[in-house]
């Protein structure tokens, strides 16, 4: 274990993992820019890494989905800590989607006991050190099992549930809706889940 949090163990790949089955149309959101697809698998092609799970090398791409709107929500406006005020600029390009999953998912749970079973620690999951993660993110995609992506807790709201969901699973994933942000019948129940608000100079 270094300074950043424990690396994979060496026999990870012998180790069964803690899978949990997401199964078919379990709602899963997005936070997104509204001029692009709500299905999203990246990086782009030629792109460095830019996510906490992404492949240091381009060995496969992810796609970052929340299993709750406030989770979606959480990861995307609450990235500074103590921040109270929020862009209307901002919201007003972003887009809340509802996608779903065609046939069942195999995701490692990454959270709670499943961290013991693997090796891992939240630093993997929460701390600053994205190429650890990376690390384990090409470990996890790389076991035998071929799990479909990785669950773990929100960084900004860990009552809720992220999954980093390798390409592998792309097939998967279907478009359910798309509403604007600013519009959705959801945002004042958000806005008053985490005592936030509109900047008044935005």
């Amino acid at each position: 274990m270094n300074a950043q949090g424990p690396a994979p163990p060496a026999d990870l790949h012998t180790r069964r993992l803690p899978l949990q089955k997401l199964p078919p149309d379990t709602p899963l959101w997005r936070v997104h820019d509204d001029r692009r697809d709500p299905i999203w698998f990246g990086p782009a092609p030629g792109a460095g890494p830019h996510g906490r799970f992404d492949a240091g090398a381009a060995e496969f791409r992810v796609c970052y989905v929340a299993l709750s709107p406030a989770a979606a929500f959480a990861e995307t406006f609450l990235r500074n800590p103590g921040r109270r005020m929020l862009d209307r600029t901002f919201l007003g390009s972003r887009a809340l989607t509802a996608l779903t999953n065609r046939r069942p998912l195999s995701l490692v749970r990454l959270h709670g006991p499943g961290l013991a079973h693997v090796g891992a620690t939240a630093e993997v999951t929460h701390g600053p050190a994205y190429e650890l993660a990376r690390e384990w993110s090409l470990a996890l995609w790389a076991h035998p099992a071929q799990p479909d992506g990785i669950l773990y807790n929100s960084r900004h709201d860990d009552d809720e549930l992220c999954a980093a969901l390798f390409d592998r699973a792309s097939e998967a994933i279907g478009h359910v809706r798309s509403e604007r942000l600013l519009s959705s019948l959801l945002l004042r129940g958000l806005l008053t889940r985490y005592r936030v608000r509109f900047d008044p100079r935005g």
